[in-house]
């Protein structure tokens, strides 16, 4: 482990170290049929959202609610899939190895976002950042919130998968 921020992280997700590992062979497709689960789970969540029809201010409460419960039961949940899976040194790195990636996302992301508001800009990329945010505004106005949240949804969830499974631009499969 390179760093103390990395070490304290794995320290305090260790309760929860049964789901992240088990979220992390999901999002990576360690088995052939997690991309169709995750398609599956995705699309029957957001088809209930549309049949139902809620309000900005119900889902909003009603995601609140979900994350409250989630938030009090992963600890159990996590102990019970952690205990399931014969917790071992192969998994302990393979959690360890989640908690660097982890650790590693969180510092991009702050550098770019310190890049963003710390720096002057040059007129070019300010230009082209502000096109980009007027297309995506043009194409929320013309394109259903829900569909384009669904699509948004399936591209974060597929990303992991796909960049793991398809490294070195189009290598070999390490689906089994």
């Amino acid at each position: 482990m390179p760093n103390q921020n990395v070490k304290q992280l794995v320290q305090d997700l260790q309760p929860f170290k049964g789901a992240i590992e088990s979220a992390h062979r999901l999002l990576t497709w360690e088995k052939q049929y997690y991309p169709g689960l995750l398609f599956v789970g995705i699309s029957i969540s957001y088809a209930t959202l549309w049949y139902l029809d809620l309000s900005v201010i119900t889902m909003l409460f009603l995601l609140v609610f979900v994350v409250n419960i989630f938030h009090y039961l992963l600890p159990t949940i996590s102990r019970w899939l952690g205990n399931a899976l014969d917790w071992d040194e192969q998994h302990e790195e393979k959690f360890e190895h989640v908690c660097e990636q982890i650790y590693s996302f969180k510092e991009h992301w702050a550098a770019w976002v310190q890049y963003l508001f710390k720096e002057r800009l040059s007129a070019v990329l300010v230009t082209m950042i502000s096109l980009i945010l007027l297309a995506f505004a043009w194409i929320g106005a013309n394109v259903d919130n829900c569909l384009l949240m669904y699509l948004a949804t399936l591209l974060i969830a597929i990303w992991a998968g796909l960049k793991y499974n398809l490294n070195d631009c189009g290598s070999k499969s390490k689906l089994k």
